[in-house]
């Protein structure tokens, strides 16, 4: 299974998806989701949880989790930074759910729901601090559910440092020699890691994240191929578009003219 670290713009992102499937990845934001119908399975660091129609998850900030076995669903996905409800900000810090997932939710949970979802399709501005109360009303009802333990109990896996490592350096001419310097641990664990754990090698995963973030430049069109290539860390232009091409499935400039939503590398999904 693929890692990924996610960087995300928006403070808030809420919609209604037929497909949860995606890599396993990591991101500063909360995110949660509403089963409404189908069924999926929550990879979440080690273990798997399974969400049925009803179920409530919550992921927080910077854990390693993705979505299998949902081709056929129907469900809320909400994602949003910590720091909108900064009245749970000691939770966040502090603390972890001992499972992610609230069973069955009532139905003021899914009023709520319903609720935050018109609102986040409305484009007034007004609609924002009510976006923002129904969130911090829906986490306060949700907490209630949750058993905690303290984030200290909580050892950072090696798994994680090797991806908040290449998240920061990935832009850079890093090799699998500095990572395991820098991680203080041998080439050989590292590689194996990378084999073993993240169904990948150091280049091969380095390569996705580096696309990952040519794409973002390239859609909101911030920058053309050739500056999009150097920031996200290729030493040709060349290169860039044929690493690209096999990642993505089309070319830097096709991508541009076609639009492209988001990163799709082949075989996956982002959330």
């Amino acid at each position: 299974m693929d890692f990924v670290f996610e960087q995300r713009a928006n403070t808030i992102t809420c919609s209604l998806s037929k497909n949860l499937n995606c890599l396993a990845h990591l991101h500063e934001h909360i995110e949660a989701v509403y089963m409404i119908s189908g069924y999926s399975e929550l990879i979440l660091e080690d273990g798997r949880f399974p969400l049925n129609p009803g179920d409530f998850s919550f992921v927080f900030p910077n854990q390693i989790h993705g979505y299998e076995n949902s081709d056929n669903v129907r469900a809320f996905l909400l994602i949003f930074s910590p720091e909108l409800i900064p009245e749970f900000s000691g939770i966040f810090a502090k603390k972890l759910p001992v499972s992610p997932v609230v069973q069955n939710v009532n139905s003021e949970v899914v009023t709520l729901i319903k609720l935050l979802h018109s609102q986040c399709e409305a484009s007034h501005e007004e609609s924002n601090e009510i976006v923002r109360g129904i969130i911090l009303a829906l986490t306060g009802i949700l907490f209630k559910e949750f058993e905690f333990t303290d984030l200290n109990k909580y050892n950072i896996s090696t798994v994680k440092n090797i991806l908040l490592y290449c998240n920061e350096h990935y832009a850079e001419p890093i090799t699998i020699d500095d990572a395991a310097k820098a991680l203080h641990i041998s080439r050989s664990h590292l590689s194996h890691i990378f084999k073993e754990r993240l169904n990948s090698t150091f280049g091969q995963y380095i390569s996705k994240r580096r696309i990952e973030h040519a794409c973002l430049l390239l859609k909101h069109g911030e920058c053309t191929v050739t500056e999009a290539a150097i920031a996200s860390g290729f030493d040709s232009v060349r290169t860039f578009n044929r690493v690209f091409s096999g990642i993505v499935g089309v070319t830097p400039r096709d991508f541009i003219k076609n639009d492209a939503l988001f990163f799709k590398p082949t075989g996956s999904n982002l959330c």
